[in-house]
Parts: structure tokens; sequence; C-alpha cells
């Protein structure tokens, strides 16, 4: 697939500087990350989140952390949960399963991410499979994220090797 077409209509509509990159087939940030050849920290992924409305939320964050549920419902003031699987498919219909691009904005969902983010230079996104990486420098993100909320309340997360 390369991009998910809403993704990559987006990102020309809006004139977002960015180039792809491509991997083998991976099934987790960590291995992304590896066989991409690119640091962990600089891989941002999509969580998806419901409230007490069924009104959709997607936090972004790096793929080095998770997302706070806790700091989340306060910084929006709603009660958020995980969206579940079948939701994705609706919502992100032409992407695969666990490759949710995180540029919500362009499946007309608000955002909100986290301001480690905003400390990269350089950012990796899920294009929508499993197989490539949409690069983006600092200046594209932050003009990609320009209209969304943005707060500290991801958790650093400890791998072990």
């Amino acid at each position: 697939m390369a991009i998910a077409p809403t993704l990559k209509n987006y990102l020309d509509d809006h004139e977002i500087r960015y180039d792809t990159l491509s991997h083998r087939h991976t099934s987790n940030s960590m291995e992304t990350a590896a066989t991409a050849k690119v640091p962990l920290s600089q891989l941002a992924k999509a969580v998806v989140f419901r409230d007490e409305n069924r009104r959709y939320l997607m936090a972004v964050v790096p793929s080095l952390c998770r997302a706070e549920v806790s700091r989340l419902n306060t910084l929006t003031n709603h009660q958020l949960s995980l969206a579940g699987e079948r939701e994705l498919g609706r919502l992100f219909g032409d992407c695969e399963v666990g490759a949710v691009p995180p540029v919500g904005i362009a499946y007309d969902l608000p955002v909100i991410w986290d301001e480690r983010l905003g400390e990269m230079e350089d950012l990796y996104l899920e294009a929508g499979d499993h197989e490539h990486l949409v690069h983006l420098k600092h200046s594209e993100f932050s003009r990609l994220m320009a209209s969304s909320s943005r707060g500290r309340f991801c958790q650093a997360m400890i791998y072990a090797h």
C-alpha cells in the first residue's frame, strides 16, 4: 500500500513536506524502529480513545511511552476508554489493523499530542500499513499538529532486553 490514501491526500492537500521509508513487514514499534533503522524515541504512535458520549479522540505519543488515561481525562475533561479494534477498522478503513497513522485530523478525529514530540528534530509515523513510515522534520510536524491540542500525558515505558 505504501501510504494510506486518506493520509497521503491530507498531507499533499496541506502541502506538508514528507518522505516515506520502506521496511520489511513488522508487528510492533520496537521491531519497526529496528528494521527501519530509526530511533525508537522518534517513532510516534496513535492511541484512539472513546469518551462517555461515544466520540473519539486520538492521542499521539512517542512509541517509548504509553498514554496515561487519568492525565488525558483531566486534560480533556472527559472519561476516556480505549477504542476497540472493530471501531478502529471503521474509523481507519484504508489502514491495516495496528498501523493507524497518528494524524487523526486526516480522519476527522480530534487530536491531542504529547509535548515530548515537539522536542524531536525528526519524527516517523505509521503510514497505514506495516511496511512504511512517513518521515517529517520538526517544522512540518508542528504545522501538521498546529490545530491540535497538546499536553504532557505520557509515561515512559521500560523495555527489558
